[in-house]
């Protein structure tokens, strides 16, 4: 059986030598500092970024892949060729293939580098969770599953998914499907993007979780669509104007009772607009943990095709604070006799990454922001801002929650709570006149149009200052 596209079967896998993809390069840090310090390292040659932004091998230090034979440590269980039943997943036991270079442990096969490069980067990411707070909201040891045949659930000879990685919060599982060597960098060995899949995992315990909890004690009127799983590549290369030109009987077609523009927030019902609100919510943030844990701009491209690239680059300016309006209008397509429809599936998705992008710019935005104004030390503002994400979580969780299934929810609830908390860490608070952190974002806010409803509370006091 086939584990469709809402996720329930089998992966095969596909063993391939890349060794002829990299060049042997020195040893350099991609972040803060990419060697363990949980206690007696083993150092794996893997493919890395280093210091010029370019993937090669390198001397990587694991502190807790202690089982390198059998592809298993503390921190993930990589699970090859997995099965899902009714009771989870299950798989024959792992096998890790090595060649030994003096202290060096070195992938035999593509099985033993994805699985290996996958740990190493769940590795740093742990201490990442710990030292921000995260890892107590997490349940259990990351589960990975590698070289995951996935049908897109069309029954049809190419309905298997190459190059992508899913998070199924269902089983708390990401999986990581086979690659064709034509897309560039396979994901499993990209770092920007297993710390975004990574973040898919904290937004599903901390957030979404509340949201099926809620629903599951009647406290509000329905859950979250279980049968929404993350993915990472949305759409081909050149894909087909499907909202405009699909048949009708592949969209859903709604009352053709006014023209295109007005009153559209009568065209998409309010579940539609909060799980696709919140979904582009959960893409943003994790592309920004992608992001400051790679710390490489290059990290969407480097995977997929040009276009996205182009479309979620995050080292492109936010314009602007996500506007509700500006969601509702992109969930509204016309039909081939011109009247106003809502979107399919597949043009929600692509209207949630696309807003989504706007929330990973804006706190790449703050970053550049304490660096060009505040004068921070590059690599302290990614601390600041990723830490004041990490706290905010529990408030955005309780922001959805509270307008669940009642009202649509407004784009800066969800981003009020990481305002908040990083104004807080300024050397001496919001309410300081002097604080030349606090004055700088707030001054960012400002040419982002923030609303009062965002600033207020927080930037009263620097207003003056944040309107020179």
């Amino acid at each position: 059986m086939y584990l469709s596209r809402q996720l329930g079967a089998v992966l095969l896998c596909l063993p391939i030598l890349v060794s002829f993809l990299f060049v042997f390069a020195g040893c350099a840090p991609v972040q803060e500092d990419m060697t363990s310090n949980l206690g007696t390292s083993v150092v794996f040659r893997l493919p890395w970024l280093d210091p010029a932004g370019e993937y090669s091998l390198q001397d990587v230090s694991l502190a807790t892949f202690d089982e390198p034979s059998k592809l298993r440590g503390s921190v993930a269980e990589i699970i090859v060729d997995p099965r899902v039943s009714g009771s989870g997943i299950t798989s024959e036991e792992p096998i890790g293939r090595w060649i030994k270079s003096g202290s060096r442990m070195i992938p035999a096969d593509f099985v033993t580098l994805q699985a290996a490069t996958i740990y190493a980067h769940l590795e740093k990411l742990d201490e990442i969770d710990r030292a921000t707070g995260m890892s107590a909201r997490l349940q259990g040891k990351a589960k990975i599953g590698i070289l995951s045949r996935i049908s897109d659930g069309s029954g049809s000879p190419q309905s298997l998914i190459l190059n992508n990685a899913i998070y199924d919060g269902r089983l708390d599982t990401l999986f990581v499907v086979p690659y064709t060597p034509t897309v560039g960098l396979a994901i499993s060995l990209n770092a920007g993007i297993l710390g975004h899949e990574h973040f898919h995992r904290i937004f599903q315990s901390i957030v979404l979780n509340q949201i099926r909890e809620a629903a599951r004690v009647g406290s509000i009127p329905y859950g979250w669509d279980d049968s929404i799983a993350c993915t990472w590549s949305i759409q081909p290369e050149n894909p087909l104007p499907e909202d405009q030109l699909a048949d009708e009987a592949k969209i859903e077609v709604l009352p053709r009772i006014m023209p295109l523009g007005q009153q559209t927030n009568e065209l998409v019902p309010l579940k539609i607009f909060n799980q696709v609100l919140v979904r582009g919510v959960n893409e943003g943030f994790a592309d920004f943990w992608g992001w400051a844990y790679a710390r490489d701009d290059e990290f969407v491209g480097r995977s997929l095709n040009l276009s996205e690239d182009r479309a979620r680059r995050l080292d492109k300016a936010p314009v602007t604070i996500p506007l509700k309006a500006v969601l509702r209008n992109s969930l509204i397509g016309v039909n081939r006799t011109g009247f106003p429809v809502l979107k399919s599936e597949q043009g929600r998705i692509a209207a949630a990454y696309r807003f989504g992008t706007e929330y990973a710019r804006i706190l790449r935005g703050f970053v550049e922001t304490l660096v060009k104004d505040a004068g921070m030390d590059r690599g302290e503002a990614v601390i600041q801002v990723r830490q004041a994400l990490a706290d905010s979580m529990t408030d955005v969780s309780g922001a959805v929650v509270a307008k669940w299934g009642r009202d649509e929810i407004e784009p800066e609830v969800v981003l009020k709570p990481v305002v908040s908390k990083l104004l807080k860490m300024s050397a001496n608070g919001p309410a300081v006149l002097n604080a030349k952190s606090s004055i700088a974002i707030c001054r960012e806010l400002t040419r982002l149009k923030a609303s009062s409803g965002l600033k207020g509370g927080l930037c009263g006091a620097f207003d003056n200052q944040a309107n020179p």
